[in-house]
């Protein structure tokens, strides 16, 4: 193995080992216990309006989404369009690779489809959702993302969907991550292994 093969397998080990790290502090947080595996409600009473609720609290909320964003925006090099990358160019089993492009594919797939609901005569998607929320009120106040998150929190019943619906997202998306990490634990003792330093790696 040439050093620069070396090199990149390193920075490939290392990057593969900073997102375990990252879901693993998801999965040890808070939120994730109280969401799963089906740990949230929401219960709405027609015609009156008013809802019971069972979800994480705005602290488990938070720290979530603060977290979470490392896996949907590239600064970080972690996020799940990354790894898919990084899967195409490791030396493990073309099973492997595809694994992680379905999964990353699933994941959009999801995003893109439509809200169950028309919320404010608009039709949105899952990602609009999950855009707002993360990039509209909880990781940053983005001015394109703000609107939405603060006309879904001016009214009590509507805001209590909308949260709900993030929720779910943001779980969805973590049973992702935790494959993920599955699947990089392998790859990682696959890379560590003897066999991986041969110069048919």
């Amino acid at each position: 193995m040439s050093v620069q093969s070396l090199t990149s397998t390193t920075d490939a080990l290392s990057v593969l080992r900073l997102f375990n790290e990252k879901v693993d502090k998801l999965l040890r947080g808070s939120f994730v216990r109280k969401v799963f595996p089906e740990g949230h409600h929401l219960t709405l009473h027609f015609p009156d309006g008013t809802y019971e609720e069972r979800c994480p609290d705005e602290g488990d909320i938070d720290a979530m989404a603060l977290t979470l964003r490392f896996f949907v925006q590239d600064s970080d090099g972690i996020s799940l369009r990354r790894i898919v990358e990084l899967y195409e160019e490791l030396p493990v089993e073309d099973r492997a690779r595809e694994a992680a492009r379905r999964a990353r594919q699933s994941v959009n797939a999801y995003l893109d489809s439509p809200f169950p609901w028309v919320i404010q005569d608009e039709k949105l998607t899952y990602g609009r959702v999950f855009d707002s929320f993360l990039y509209g009120g909880l990781a940053h106040a983005e001015g394109n993302k703000k609107p939405d998150y603060d006309a879904w929190n001016e009214e009590p019943l509507l805001a209590a969907i909308m949260k709900f619906q993030f929720v779910e997202i943001a779980r969805n998306l973590i049973f992702v991550l935790a494959s993920f990490r599955a699947m990089n634990l392998r790859t990682i003792r696959q890379l560590e292994s003897p066999q991986s330093a041969s110069p048919q790696a």
